[in-house]
């Protein structure tokens, strides 16, 4: 299941707003993780 990258903007978007950065960081991580495997 891949999130289109529009959706994750606005997500990371709507984080930083939010100020929650232990989930943006978490996300961020997923994503890098993610990145690496491919």
């Amino acid at each position: 299941m891949r999130a289109p990258r529009r959706f994750i903007k606005i997500m990371i978007f709507n984080l930083l707003i939010k100020k929650d950065f232990q989930k943006l960081a978490r996300h961020l991580l997923y994503l890098l993780h993610n990145k690496n495997k491919m």
